[in-house]
């Protein structure tokens, strides 16, 4: 069996990286699951509240497609131009998100032609900071677990063989007077369980600001 090498910093990047990733699909999911905007289509009311999680501000307009499809309203990102005496914006030019052509390229009127839906502050940014912290967590527990993984030098057949009865769960070893086993001490504290207790705390916090309600730990 080949010596096990100690990962490097890209190693350790990759892996934070992925768990990172892991924990934003997570939360961001549950976000969407978590609530639905009445009188729309399943993708409509996904594309907004995603837009929302990003923290993306939407502009509500009327789309003229024809006489049959009737009144259908669309949502896309703007930029303002022009403000009133009390910064309310007055022109707003919509900017698509794809090349469909009935999505309007000229100046529209704020409240006449268009409504704005702004959102007060970029949940995603938030849920970053705290998914930063799970992953130091997480990564603070595997380096923990793996302090407290101590082997043993093993320098005949005989204390490989005690080793193994050790590991097979067999209480009793009989060993010769001469052969003396030596395990690698880190004095390394245990603090998996205050770091579980301290990552539960962390994502209640989370999963409050995000709108799921009534989440316990116990003390």
């Amino acid at each position: 069996m080949g010596r096990q090498q100690w990962l490097s910093r890209k190693e350790i990047a990759i892996q934070k990286d992925r768990l990172r990733n892991i924990y934003r699909r997570k939360y961001r999911s549950l976000f969407l699951s978590l609530f639905k905007i009445e009188g729309l289509d399943y993708e409509v009311d996904k594309y907004i509240l995603s837009k929302i999680y990003e923290g993306v501000n939407l502009a509500a307009f009327k789309l003229n497609i024809n006489a049959e499809a009737g009144t259908i309203v669309g949502f896309q990102p703007f930029s303002e131009e022009g403000y009133d005496l009390y910064s309310h914006p007055i022109n707003i030019r919509l900017i698509p998100t794809n090349n469909w052509k009935y999505i309007p390229r000229k100046l529209l009127k704020n409240e006449e032609e268009v409504t704005l839906f702004k959102v007060d502050y970029i949940l995603l940014s938030i849920v970053d900071t705290y998914v930063n912290r799970l992953v130091d967590i997480d990564m603070t527990i595997q380096t923990n677990l793996k302090l407290h993984k101590m082997p043993f030098i093993v320098t005949s057949d005989q204390e490989k063989d005690a080793i193994d009865q050790v590991l097979s769960d067999i209480n009793v070893v009989a060993l010769s007077k001469d052969v003396g086993l030596k395990s690698i001490q880190t004095n390394t504290p245990y603090i998996i369980d205050k770091l579980n207790k301290y990552r539960m705390e962390v994502e209640t916090e989370l999963l409050t600001i995000i709108g799921v309600k009534g989440m316990k730990f116990e003390k």
